[in-house]
């Protein structure tokens, strides 16, 4: 298993329940020339955790990619430091050992009251993360126009995230909608995804009843997606605005036909469309993109996943007032 792929696992709220073993020293006897096996570290050794440097905890984690040391705490077994970090958005707890040369990712159990330690720690880190992100919300927004979005999504005004917008790229997007409407929700999709197909025809409704709304496209071809990259690249390079959408309309099209030949046939990949696309992964990168689509909204927030028309429309509406 990847190490990123171990880490999502971590950082995921619904993480199965499971021990952690640790592994024996090897005996030495009969092999001098093998390398040494470190000591085991005791108790007395570690210092304290508000002494620890976080620097140094980031480095010695660096092979998870860059991460935020957001804190760094005893745990309830002795030689083991309980790291609390933070990466595209989430949290996660690794555990350490006081050289910081061994990492612990998984669950820590209780067994006596058969508490999950790890997930009680994340799930606390979750809820502080979130009212801290209402909040932004709300400042961002206004009250009132924040209380009127709460209506329309009720709950799932938890999933809206605060993004910055000063990367959107310049080249290679496809618009939708009236050119010269003022307000303009962008739209991080990938021409093989079947749920972006599916708002793409949310997309295509609203815009013909609003002239005042626009959509524009970023492509983020995902690599399980065969034929993904060289049709984004294929519409990138295209320098028409009508033939970009003409590619995309009959991509998405073949996407809900399963018309895997139509696919094969607009994925051109090329080196002009390759170096655009890089620009679109950029930004996508830049503003934490867990999946395709995400709806971006230009006050700065974003929400993933094809919502139902209505529900676009009405935030639509509750925003651009």
């Amino acid at each position: 298993m990847k190490l990123k792929k171990i880490l999502t696992t971590a950082v995921s709220l619904s993480l199965a329940i499971s021990l952690v073993s640790s592994c024996n020293e090897e005996s030495k006897k009969g092999k001098a020339e093998a390398e040494p096996t470190p000591k085991s570290v005791n108790a007395g050794e570690c210092l304290p955790a508000s002494m620890v440097s976080k620097d140094k905890v980031k480095q010695a984690l660096s092979m998870f990619g860059n991460l935020e040391v957001v804190k760094i705490d005893k745990s309830p077994i002795n030689g083991l430091y309980k790291v609390i970090i933070k990466a595209g958005g989430r949290y996660a707890v690794v555990y350490l050992d006081c050289k910081l040369q061994y990492a612990i990712i998984g669950s820590m159990i209780d067994i006596q009251s058969k508490r999950d330690l790890t997930r009680e720690t994340m799930v606390k880190y979750q809820l502080e993360a979130q009212k801290e992100k209402l909040e932004l919300l709300k400042k961002k927004l206004g009250e009132k126009k924040f209380e009127e979005l709460k209506k329309v999504l009720g709950s799932n005004i938890a999933q809206l995230m605060v993004v910055d917008l000063k990367n959107i790229p310049k080249e290679g997007t496809i618009i939708y909608g009236n050119p010269d409407a003022k307000y303009t929700v962008y739209i991080i999709s990938d021409p093989e995804c079947p749920f972006c197909a599916k708002l793409h025809e949310s997309i295509k409704e609203i815009v013909k009843k609003d002239k005042d709304v626009k959509f524009e496209i970023i492509l983020f071809p995902l690599p399980f997606h065969p034929y993904a990259k060289g049709i984004a690249e294929n519409i990138a390079s295209q320098s028409s605005m009508e033939k970009r959408r003409e590619i995309l309309d009959k991509s998405f099209q073949a996407v809900s036909k399963r018309d895997s030949s139509t696919l094969s046939e607009l994925s051109k990949g090329n080196e002009k469309g390759e170096k655009i696309i890089s620009e679109h992964k950029a930004f996508a990168k830049s503003v934490n993109l867990r999946g395709t689509p995400m709806i971006i909204f230009p006050e700065g927030i974003a929400i993933g996943g094809a919502i139902p028309t209505d529900l676009l429309y009405k935030m639509i509406e509750v925003l651009k007032k």
